[in-house]
């Protein structure tokens, strides 16, 4: 990786005038060579909301190729499960055999062993984790734990799988989680 962070760690990072990442907690990202004029990222492992100007960007993670130019959206890479999120623009996922184009508020997400349907999402609730916090709306509380864990040192278990099935809503800010 060129760039990485932390546990916990949120960093911005212009790779270019015309590329910038505001990287998450346990982010690793590489630059790679520029192919046919557009500036190139794989995403390792983690998060990050990135912005492409006027030349084309091209992010790869895992089995996709996310093209954007002029756009804006949000990254997720965990083991081969990869969420795409546009935030503002319009973004094309490559997948091996399929193209599918995002507008603002869509999200798709794909592994090594299938590709999802896009579908509408809220880009504030996507993108908490710049403003300093966590959102949750019906998220098991397994899932919550697993989330916190990114962001603390330490590691919260859940005794219960009963209790991990409870749905949660709330809010949690990153520096009182």
């Amino acid at each position: 990786a060129d760039y990485r962070t932390e546990k916990g760690e949120q960093r911005q990072v212009v790779l270019t005038d015309n590329v910038s990442v505001a990287m998450n907690t346990q982010t690793s990202i590489a630059v790679r060579a520029a192919s046919g004029g557009a500036d190139r990222i794989e995403l390792i492992t983690g998060e990050g909301t990135m912005t492409a100007r006027s030349r084309p960007l091209e992010v790869v993670a895992g089995l996709g190729r996310t093209s954007a130019r002029n756009a804006k959206f949000n990254m997720r890479r965990d083991g081969d499960a990869v969420v795409v999120t546009c935030l503002d623009g319009e973004v094309l996922i490559d997948y091996p055999h399929a193209s599918v184009p995002l507008g603002p508020q869509r999200q798709l997400s794909y592994s090594d062993q299938w590709l999802g349907s896009a579908v509408a999402v809220d880009p504030l609730t996507v993108t908490a984790w710049q403003a300093g916090y966590l959102i949750f709306h019906d998220t098991p509380l397994a899932e919550v734990v697993t989330e916190i864990n990114r962001y603390r040192h330490g590691r919260i278990i859940l005794a219960s799988s009963e209790l991990g099935r409870r749905p949660v809503n709330g809010r949690f800010y990153l520096d009182r989680i």
